[in-house]
């Protein structure tokens, strides 16, 4: 589900915890409003197939995968981080499992002098490029929560951009005491 995605851990984890319902109630209960679960990837993918193509699907906007916002997006990593959100190994195991992400062409792209860079990656490229994750040093934790929207250029300049934004903040945060 988050080293690799394809959405089919999402509607089995959807599955288990008895359909987006009960996470969209979650997230309420935790102050991350804009998150919300609006289906499962199967609705997704067959909506998908039944647009006339990929741009017009997005254009449209009808069927969105999911919604949030890149600061609750970043206050539910944050929670994550302080093992706030469930308990402080579960949090661990999170965070050493987004430390796995094999795609590395975004927030970790540029990114130097941090021991590891825990993400998750979203996408439907090249519209949307989304990654979000936690620059960790021996002295700080570092939220970057990077959205992007409404993209109809090539895929690699938006992932180089967003690599970008990730080199200036670890270079910003690195430069302080």
């Amino acid at each position: 589900m988050v080293i690799v995605s394809d959405n089919t851990a999402t509607d089995l984890i959807y599955d288990k915890v008895g359909g987006t319902a009960p996470v969209n109630a979650l997230m309420e209960t935790w102050g991350l409003k804009s998150i919300h679960a609006t289906g499962t990837a199967d609705d997704w993918f067959k909506a998908l197939r039944a647009a006339p193509n990929a741009e017009t699907f997005h254009r449209q906007a009808k069927t969105p995968f999911g919604l949030s916002s890149p600061r609750d997006m970043g206050k539910l990593l944050e929670m994550m981080e302080k093992g706030e959100a469930v308990s402080q190994g579960a949090s661990r195991q999170m965070l050493q499992i987004m430390r796995g992400q094999v795609y590395s062409s975004r927030l970790p792209r540029y990114v130097e002098g941090y021991r590891s860079l825990p993400h998750k990656t979203g996408d439907f490229m090249p519209y949307i490029g989304n990654d979000v994750g936690v620059l960790e040093s021996q002295s700080r934790r570092v939220v970057l929560s990077v959205f992007t929207a409404n993209h109809f250029g090539g895929g690699a300049a938006l992932e180089d951009a967003i690599g970008r934004i990730a080199e200036l903040a670890g270079n910003y945060f690195a430069a302080r005491p």
